[in-house]
């Protein structure tokens, strides 16, 4: 994947609240989104779960319409907010509210626009797999808790049709299931067809909702921290259950030109994929070796590379093998490389994890600085990484890597370049 595909357009809700703002907020003011109780299963209390807000006035339109539940509310609110972010979808109307000259006007009025959709759908069946593995002296769930984990959330079809409905386009909705490496799956996925010539533009997406019976499963498998959790530290027990739903824009760098959109949030350098086979992580080898893949993709060299976004879910063998792999592959710069990791003050969203953290990033760098993420107070002896804490200035960062990792052994990693006057550009308000 060469250059040519530019983010013009982010969403987020998370715990923090229903824009990009407001996670933005959160990470500001070092603020942990996470309720302190929430619900149970089998008489047990659900604790430091990051709940997304169901109760904001943002929502009463879609929740008014038939058919519309919450959940769907969310995702319409979310894709909404994205495509008016890009300026491709204005003041209530569709895209043929566009100006006549806008390369959207009239070709995607009859044709399907294209949304990829990443989740782990239906994930925690296979984590059974996982309480052979793990040392937990309570590996019981009562059948209460077990009914629902085999249940979705609701039917894919159903959020098609409610964007459909409430944007008043056409969705051709591709999904994507590689577990927390979803979200970021998804925008290769959308990136590809933009760069094989078949569309202008697309919607890319993960999301996860909160579930009490995946809480369990994870928590029984010794996953969740029932504290506050704190990636890469001596202490490290896990992560802390969190939901939300992420979308971005991306858009070909011509068309995004044509309309006049001056630069977008990023330019989409690169993405590899690597799926090895795998008992509970990936290999550091694996690891090591989707990076360089990426790097090579982006025509860039492991010393252009200066902000690390990490998987940094706070499940120690995950944080090791990933700290381990970092040192493999860059030495001693490893140390010196700008890190941030904000899933603590949000809670770990699995698929959508990997997008809301891009947003806070490349939002940041909008607003002229990346913010500092969660800073372990004793880093673990792997992991003595630049966890800086004050802001760095956007003339410091140019190529983010991403990374991503899954229990299935998958791995993403995303090489994103910051857009030249990135506090100018029309799309990406």
């Amino acid at each position: 994947m060469n250059d040519g595909v530019l983010i013009t357009g982010m969403s987020c809700v998370t715990s923090a609240g229903l824009d990009k703002q407001m996670l933005l907020d959160a990470i500001t003011q070092q603020r942990f989104c996470l309720k302190a109780e929430y619900g149970g299963a089998g008489g047990r209390k659900i604790t430091n779960a990051g709940l997304i807000d169901r109760l904001s006035p943002a929502l009463e339109n879609y929740e008014n319409s038939a058919g519309s539940s919450k959940n769907l509310a969310l995702f319409v609110h979310a894709a909404q907010q994205a495509m008016e972010d890009a300026g491709i979808w204005v003041n209530g109307c569709s895209r043929s509210a566009l100006p006549f000259d806008s390369p959207f006007s009239d070709r995607l009025k009859t044709e399907s626009f294209p949304v990829v959709l990443g989740s782990n759908y239906g994930f925690p069946v296979p984590y059974m797999d996982l309480f052979s593995v793990r040392d937990k002296k309570n590996k019981s769930l009562e059948d209460s808790a077990m009914q629902p984990m085999y249940k979705l959330h609701f039917r894919e079809d159903m959020i098609t049709m409610a964007l459909q409905k409430h944007l008043g386009i056409g969705i051709e909705k591709i999904c994507a299931n590689m577990q927390c490496t979803s979200g970021l799956f998804s925008i290769m996925i959308a990136a590809s067809r933009i760069k094989n010539g078949e569309v202008d533009v697309a919607l890319a997406g993960g999301y996860d909702l909160f579930e009490s019976s995946t809480y369990w499963v994870l928590r029984m498998a010794g996953l969740i921290d029932p504290n506050r959790a704190t990636p890469f530290d001596q202490n490290h027990n896990g992560f802390n259950y969190g939901e939300g739903i992420g979308f971005l824009v991306l858009e070909s760098e011509a068309a995004a030109r044509k309309r006049g959109v001056t630069a977008g949030y990023g330019k989409l350098r690169s993405c590899a994929v690597n799926c090895s086979p795998s008992d509970g992580t990936p290999s550091v080898s694996a690891i090591a070796k989707t990076i360089e893949q990426a790097l090579r993709q982006a025509g860039l060299e492991r010393e252009d590379v200066d902000f690390i976004s990490p998987h940094g879910c706070g499940i120690p063998d995950m944080d090791n093998v990933e700290s381990s792999a970092l040192k493999r592959f860059f030495g001693d710069a490893a140390a010196r490389i700008p890190m941030a990791n904000y899933t603590p003050y949000i809670g770990y969203s699995f698929a959508a994890s990997g997008i809301t953290d891009l947003i806070a990033i490349l939002y940041g760098l909008k607003k002229d600085a990346v913010l500092p993420g969660f800073s372990p107070e004793k880093p673990n002896e792997l992991s003595d990484f630049n966890f800086f804490s004050s802001p760095a200035p956007s003339d410091s960062v140019q190529n983010i890597l991403k990374l991503k990792m899954g229990y299935s052994g998958a791995v993403v990693a995303m090489i994103i370049s910051a857009c030249e006057n990135n506090g100018t550009q029309s799309g990406g308000k």
